[in-house]
């Protein structure tokens, strides 16, 4: 038996709380949660092989380096967590063959999620929260109508994206070439969208 696996009794677990645990490493696969709350638990390097997550919330946890091959979350949200290095391309929505997604179905608020992957991926209506971004891709992603709150963009990359209708006008230290993504109608702030020139080979003075 690979580590964590007996962790959970059973493979549904309904309305519970999951409080102050230490997962740290374990391997989980084939649980399906349902409306759960994990409340400050440590997760980080877990790997989430083939789960289902609907109506949980997660407050407070580290989830950082943890793997989510063919898992999927419905309506989920996470709160002041920290998720460094999430590659969320493995879930399992993400390779739904032609499923177009009404909105992503995970909310994010207060989160740090540097270094993350969500590449290709279908994020209408994502919600970012004053969360920081930093080094976080995005080529090649459908942010149509996402909101980035307050959230810190440094070196977070968009390259062939489309960003119609998204929210940036309180995020902070964005760079996007708008010449390789779409931001018809997006929304964005002075100072900040005088970044949005540096893309086009021209002089500031």
């Amino acid at each position: 038996m690979r580590p964590g696996e007996d962790l959970f009794a059973g493979s549904y677990f309904e309305a519970q709380t999951f409080d102050s645990l230490t997962l740290t490493a374990l391997y989980v696969e084939g649980k399906h949660f349902d409306g759960c709350l994990f409340c400050r638990c440590e997760m980080s390097e877990c790997v989430f092989s083939g789960c289902t997550f609907l109506d949980c919330k997660f407050e407070n946890c580290n989830l950082s380096l943890a793997k989510i091959p063919n898992s999927q979350m419905g309506n989920s949200s996470f709160v002041g967590c920290k998720m460094i290095g999430i590659d969320w391309t493995a879930s399992l929505w993400r390779k739904a063959s032609g499923k177009i997604l009404p909105r992503f179905p995970i909310t994010f608020t207060d989160c740090v999620l540097d270094y993350s992957i969500f590449v290709a991926m279908n994020l209408t209506k994502a919600q970012f929260m004053s969360c920081s971004l930093r080094e976080v891709g995005f080529e090649s992603a459908n942010l149509t109508s996402a909101n980035f709150g307050t959230s810190e963009l440094s070196g977070a990359l968009f390259s062939d994206t489309i960003l119609t209708k998204a929210d940036f006008s309180r995020a902070t230290n964005y760079t996007i070439n708008v010449l390789t993504s779409n931001v018809s109608k997006a929304r964005f702030s002075m100072p900040q969208a005088a970044s949005l020139l540096y893309s086009l080979d021209i002089i500031l003075e």
